[in-house]
């Protein structure tokens, strides 16, 4: 199995957590697989909320370590920037398959932090969980200094989805 395939297993594990408790608190979602413009621009869902379509990019992990990875360049040597720059979605929800948390960033605030120096704290590290062709880079930030610095963060476990 491939690195891409990997990753795509993660996210379904994700998608098959979040996907009915996401249909439930929205008036409708579309899953924009497919459709790599929208996927690149939106993110992985356009939900509607309130009557107002809001994109969600959604991230995976296996495992809980307290930390997001946000990635700064998808292939660095030819400069393609990475979803933390180049997503407009309102939402990042970021799960953990392991122990079923999901946390769901402003991404707005999230980007806007990110830009005026927050995330530059953190040192630039390659992607290294998957082999893959592109060199991806990103930055682990703690899940709680992002809430310190006062980006909007929520936990919603799998408890509180079952509700």
């Amino acid at each position: 199995m491939n690195a891409f395939q990997q990753a795509r297993e993660v996210e379904q594990l994700a998608k098959d957590a979040i996907l009915p408790w996401l249909n439930l608190k929205c008036e409708s979602v579309e899953d924009t697989d497919g459709n790599l413009w929208l996927q690149k621009i939106v993110g992985d869902f356009i939900v509607v909320q309130e009557g107002k379509k809001r994109g969600v990019e959604l991230k995976a992990e296996t495992r809980y370590t307290g930390n997001v990875y946000l990635e700064t360049w998808s292939n660095r040597p030819e400069f393609t920037f990475g979803w933390l720059w180049t997503s407009r979605a309102h939402y990042l929800m970021y799960y953990f398959a392991d122990n079923g948390h999901l946390y769901v960033f402003d991404f707005p605030a999230l980007r806007t932090w990110a830009v005026e120096g927050g995330v530059y704290s953190y040192p630039e590290l390659p992607q290294n969980k998957y082999q893959q062709l592109n060199y991806t880079y990103g930055r682990v930030v703690p899940i709680a200094d992002i809430h310190r610095a006062g980006v909007s963060v929520k936990r919603i476990t799998a408890e509180d989805r079952q509700q």
